[in-house]
């Protein structure tokens, strides 16, 4: 509906969510970086950043345990993982568990990376 009113009527209102465009490994640190349409990244609950997945470059997968925002950016640890080279978010099929959206209430959008660059965005 809001895309409508934006896109259709001319009615200027925000109309998607964060979308990931970037990823940076440093370490055991994963920062994230999303394009918010400068309306901030939020959680829908109040708590830490949920719903991300760290894959290591031989393949296996873990859920991240630790998670803040910063700015525009969500910042991920890894505890037990060495190699960590992707990640996911919301990538389930019914992920109500992810709770990252903008100040406005709208979702980010589901992802996964491969390298530094997301899949899944516009």
């Amino acid at each position: 509906a809001r895309w409508a009113l934006d896109s259709v009527y001319g009615v200027e209102t925000p109309h998607r969510g964060p979308v990931c465009t970037g990823m940076d490994i440093d370490g055991k640190t994963i920062t994230l970086t999303f394009d918010t349409g400068g309306r901030g990244l939020a959680t829908r609950d109040g708590e830490p950043p949920n719903g991300f997945a760290i894959g290591s470059a031989s393949g296996g997968w873990v859920w991240a345990r630790t998670s803040r925002l910063e700015g525009d950016t969500v910042v991920l640890t890894v505890k037990w993982m060495t190699d960590a080279a992707k990640v996911r978010y919301a990538w389930d099929n019914n992920p109500d568990w992810a709770n990252l959206c903008d100040e406005d209430g709208l979702p980010a959008r589901p992802f996964r990376t491969v390298g530094p660059v997301p899949i899944g965005g516009e």
